[in-house]
């Protein structure tokens, strides 16, 4: 197995294991098909008890990270082979077509200039819906706001303004009372669920997730140590 892996302290040892071999897994050092050492032998090489990295490797197993044949030992899952990215050349060689050419097929993107026939890209907005002129006038407000200002930094949790308005508007909409200094203003949802995912969970939490659902909030809470409980979506959502 050509992966490094320390641990530091005693606390959260099995995190700390669980975390390193899947970084291992998904950035292809540790490639499909590869034999892992046994769990004995992998606790006595790092000085753990064995209940420790069989706990891992159970999870790692749950996961579908990994694949365990009886008798045989424990491999990194076939299925692994689609997360490794083929090296890119340093420079195109003459005559080569274009990068887009190159991506592998599990990259979900459009290239340049093609329409598709159906956009249900998220997160994009219909342009001809935007209000552009009252947007423009706000951003000249703004700017004259802030030439007046003395440059410092604003409020890390947002303008007192903003965030009196969202507290106003939740009142009303939603029936929750809330203060303004209880708001706090992101960049987006995925802020929102980084923040929410360093404050309220643990290494080894166990975090339910829609399954399908929003892949950003599992890969925030994977990378904190939390445990996928994985609830399946209805018909009905």
């Amino acid at each position: 197995m050509d992966v490094h892996l320390n641990i530091h302290g005693r606390q959260g040892l099995a995190g700390q294991l669980y975390r390193q071999l899947r970084a291992g897994i998904v950035d292809g050092r540790l490639a499909p098909g590869e034999r892992l050492p046994s769990t004995r032998d992998l606790a006595t090489r790092l000085g753990v008890s064995r209940k420790t990295t069989l706990d891992v490797f159970e999870r790692l197993i749950a996961e579908g990270y990994l694949r365990s044949r009886a008798g045989d030992g424990t491999f990194v899952a076939p299925e692994m082979s689609r997360l490794a990215h083929p090296p890119s050349p340093a420079f195109p060689s003459p005559g080569s077509g274009s990068i887009w050419e190159e991506l592998p097929d599990a990259l979900p993107h459009t290239a340049p200039g093609a329409a598709p026939a159906f956009d249900y890209v998220g997160g994009v907005t219909d342009k001809s819906l935007f209000p552009f002129d009252k947007w423009r006038s706000c951003v000249g407000h703004a700017l004259r706001v802030q030439a007046r200002g003395r440059g410092a930094y604003r409020d890390p949790a947002g303008e007192q303004e903003l965030r009196l308005a969202v507290s106003r508007y939740l009142a009303f909409s939603r029936a929750v009372v809330s203060n303004w200094q209880d708001v706090i203003v992101t960049h987006g949802a995925q802020q929102a669920i980084d923040l929410l995912a360093r404050v309220v969970s643990r290494p080894g939490d166990v975090v339910a997730v829609e399954d399908p659902g929003y892949p950003p909030a599992r890969i925030v809470f994977s990378a904190v140590g939390a445990r996928l409980a994985y609830v399946p979506v209805d018909a009905d959502g």
